[in-house]
């Protein structure tokens, strides 16, 4: 079988990706929230050495910067929501990638799960099944099994197990951990489908929250960090199944993708 850690690798890359531009751009908006005085000072330093040929120009870009600075100080003071917002949604998007990889690759490899009861009543389109290639024809039909399980109307975790249950994947998942990638779930579309404005089944849905439906949704920095190491612990739990579905037992499983230190790690996981 093809080795299956770089799709885990891949998707681990991506959501440190996202992390990074996320904290880049918190220090970038941090730093133009605080820039005024120092564009003032250059300014009129150019007015004292006579390097100012057009006064009006450089009060226009004075404008510009204390425009742009005013709105990075909002965002600031909201706890840089709008960045943290953006960063939500695309973790969800990558981990919704990911998850489908992941039973792609094992369709891919494993033919005699497309032999299994599970897809041999899935019909599709033979005209749209004949024109793609092979891995293409693998996820439409796994998106049609999604579409007749209703995976797509499922939020949190609840998609991703149907789609893993087919491939051997599917297993228990800690209350916390699910409740946390609901929650990302629950944001996500709200975030994206009515521009971050609660309503009322985000509010009936997640009332730990204490939202209001019409309130506009603020990802905080705490949120965020909470939504990241959930999404990294269930792509671990994901990790010590695959173990299992190599043949490990669930115990040793667990302390090979547990190793906290690559210096306690006396061997890798076998993907």
């Amino acid at each position: 079988m093809a080795r299956l850690r770089p799709i885990f690798e891949a998707f681990l890359s991506e959501i440190q990706k996202i992390d990074r531009v996320l904290r880049i751009s918190i220090d970038g908006i941090r730093a133009l929230s605080e820039s005024v005085p120092l564009h003032e000072a250059l300014a009129e330093l150019d007015r004292i050495d006579g390097k100012i040929t057009d006064a009006s120009e450089q009060e226009r870009h004075l404008e510009a910067v204390r425009e742009r600075a005013a709105f990075a100080k909002e965002e600031v003071e909201n706890g840089f929501a709008t960045i943290h917002s953006q960063a939500t949604v695309a973790l969800w998007g990558a981990l919704e990638s990911f998850v489908e990889d992941l039973a792609i690759f094992y369709l891919q490899n494993e033919p005699s799960l497309l032999r299994d009861p599970t897809f041999s009543g899935i019909r599709v389109s033979l005209a749209e099944f004949e024109a793609t290639d092979p891995e293409d024809r693998l996820r439409l039909l796994l998106r049609e099994y999604a579409r007749q399980k209703k995976a797509d109307l499922k939020f949190g975790v609840t998609g991703f197990e149907l789609l893993l249950e087919p491939v051997g994947l599917a297993g228990p998942v800690a209350d916390e951990m699910r409740r946390n990638l609901f929650e990302i779930s629950q944001v996500r579309s709200v975030l994206v489908h009515r521009s971050g404005v609660t309503d009322s089944r985000l509010v009936r849905s997640c009332p730990w929250l204490g939202l209001k439906q019409g309130q506009q949704v603020h990802v905080s920095a705490q949120d965020y960090a909470r939504y990241l190491d959930s999404v990294q612990k269930y792509t671990m739990e994901l990790i010590v199944r695959s173990l299992v579905r190599r043949g490990r037992t669930r115990a040793e499983a667990e302390r090979l993708a547990g190793a906290r230190d690559a210096s306690e790690q006396r061997e890798s996981p076998a993907f």
